[in-house]
């Protein structure tokens, strides 16, 4: 159960084990911009990503388009995450 004041989200166990991957690899670079753990980067996304929505229309985007953006925001690895999440949607 989380700390009082924190909510869990429940994500795909091969999702988690992707960020954390990603996160690993890159923690150093992450570590000089300050982001010292994975809740704290998985954060940073979020909010970055809830800023960048809310500024921007509604409109639909291409997958294209999505990939150079998460690769802009997580670096490389961003394809895995994106495949992963398109392979999902179809499922569905």
């Amino acid at each position: 159960m989380p700390p009082r004041g924190f909510k869990a989200i429940t994500v795909p166990e091969e999702l988690y084990r992707d960020i954390k991957e990603f996160f690993q690899r890159e923690r150093k670079s992450l570590m000089k911009k300050g982001i010292r753990s994975l809740p704290t980067w998985i954060t940073v996304i979020l909010y970055k990503e809830m800023g960048e929505y809310a500024s921007r229309k509604k409109a639909p985007q291409d997958p294209k388009a999505l990939e150079k953006k998460l690769t802009a925001i997580l670096g490389p690895g961003a394809e895995t995450i994106l495949k992963y999440m398109l392979e999902k949607k179809k499922s569905r």
